[in-house]
Order: C-alpha cells, then sequence, then structure tokens
C-alpha cells in the first residue's frame, strides 16, 4: 500500500514539475513576442518563420513549402504576367541554373491555371522550376505575402528569400520582398 501512494506521490511532482516546466516555457515566447521588432526594418532585417502554404503545380499535384523550408534556401517568386512575358519570372529563369547549382530551389507563384502553365514550360525547354498556381480574385498566397493592395486589389510581382532556417525578413505584419533583385540576379549572372 505505501508504494501505490509513494507512485501517486511521484507522478504528482512529476506532473506539477511537467506544468511548472510548460508555463515557463510559454511564458518566455510571449515575452519575446512581444519584445519583436515592428515597424522599420534596417538593413539587418528582422525574420521571422516563412509562412507555410501549399498549392497546385504546373502537374496538378500539390506542393507544399514545408519540403523545402528549413532544408534549402528558397526563392519564392510571385508574378503577374504569364510566365513567358513576365521581366521578374524571366530575370529569375536566366539564372536559374546556376542558382539552383548552388542548391537554392525556386518556386514560382503565379494566378494562372496549372494546365495554361504546363504548356508555357514545355514551350521555354522543360524549365525545372515548379509553378503553383495562386488563383484570381481570391489571390490566397499573394494576401499570406503581403502581395495585393487592399484599396485597388491589385496584384505585385515580387521575390522573397527564405534562408535555410525557414526565415524571411518581416515588415509591418508580411514577409518583406528582395529589395534590390537586379542586385542579386548579378551575382549569378556573374559566375
Amino acid at each position: 500500500m505505501k508504494n501505490i501512494d509513494r507512485r501517486l506521490w511521484i507522478l504528482f511532482v512529476a506532473g506539477v514539475l511537467i506544468v511548472a516546466a510548460s508555463y515557463d516555457k510559454m511564458a518566455r515566447q510571449e515575452r519575446e513576442r512581444q519584445s519583436a521588432p515592428t515597424g522599420e526594418v534596417s538593413d539587418r532585417q528582422a525574420t521571422r518563420p516563412a509562412p507555410l502554404f501549399e498549392a497546385f503545380n504546373q502537374e496538378n499535384q500539390i506542393v507544399r513549402a514545408g519540403a523545402f523550408i528549413g532544408r534549402h534556401e528558397i526563392w519564392l517568386v510571385f508574378f503577374h504576367d504569364p510566365l513567358d512575358r513576365d521581366r521578374l519570372f524571366q530575370s529569375v529563369l536566366s539564372v536559374a541554373e546556376v542558382v539552383q547549382a548552388d542548391g537554392i530551389k525556386i518556386i514560382g507563384i503565379t494566378p494562372a491555371l496549372p494546365q495554361v502553365n504546363r504548356k508555357l514550360l514545355e514551350t521555354m525547354n522543360g524549365s525545372t522550376i515548379p509553378i503553383l498556381t495562386d488563383p484570381e480574385p481570391v489571390y490566397t498566397l499573394h494576401k499570406q505575402w503581403g502581395l495585393v493592395d487592399e484599396q485597388t486589389g491589385n496584384v505585385r510581382s515580387a521575390l522573397f528569400v527564405i534562408d535555410r532556417l525557414g526565415n524571411v525578413a518581416w515588415e509591418n505584419g508580411h514577409p518583406l520582398p528582395v529589395a534590390g533583385v537586379d542586385d542579386l540576379l548579378s551575382k549569378y549572372t556573374q559566375k
């Protein structure tokens, strides 16, 4: 009988310790969240985990960002015009082979339907860049990444760099796109 009481007492103490440790961890995370920088981001930008998402690619297969995030550096390229006419996509495509040789994954996101993207990619010498669909007028991914003008509903093209740890620069509650895309791409055209 004493052994049962003793075991219950040990179980109770262990439970109290687990609850205390969990509460301490949650309190520390809340303090860190509240002290996180807001407003303007300097050259040494604050980074936070990149939003996770999933969407259909040009083969009508679901691609989950979690399959890449945390394993590779990722260039996430949002564009609005068709693949063959979008300046940002064409610029990224021109350095894609060198970028991918460095172990960087490139993922394109467009409002075009998967079958449209598939046909265009077939004419572009079989690019290996997955092109995900974020259909208009919903623009779920564009909104998640802060690329929809709330007043007009217009979307804009942008490139985001997600580091190997799965973090991206943030500003005003959304991931912050690369400001100097041409400078970033020029590093790979010189290789």
